[in-house]
């Protein structure tokens, strides 16, 4: 995915900010004490499949936008 995100933008920083918000996204979901408690997890540090289906739609819902606002490719 980061790949086509270079490829279709022309530049690396678009694969860059997508691999960090996904990075930070997973840790923050992961290692939260009180978004563990808000899931039901208690003061647990790994919270199961939960967040990472969070990263996941939320990485989704990020390419949806790059998608969007990324003016298409008319020099290929």
């Amino acid at each position: 995915m980061l790949s086509w995100l270079v490829w279709r933008t022309g530049s690396i920083w678009t694969g860059i900010v997508a691999h960090a918000l996904n990075n930070g996204i997973a840790a923050t979901l992961v290692y939260s004490k009180p978004l563990a408690a808000a899931f039901g997890a208690g003061t647990q540090a790994y919270l199961g499949w939960k967040p990472t289906l969070a990263g996941v739609a939320a990485l989704a819902a990020g390419l949806v936008v790059l998608r969007f606002v990324t003016p298409p490719d008319t020099k290929r």
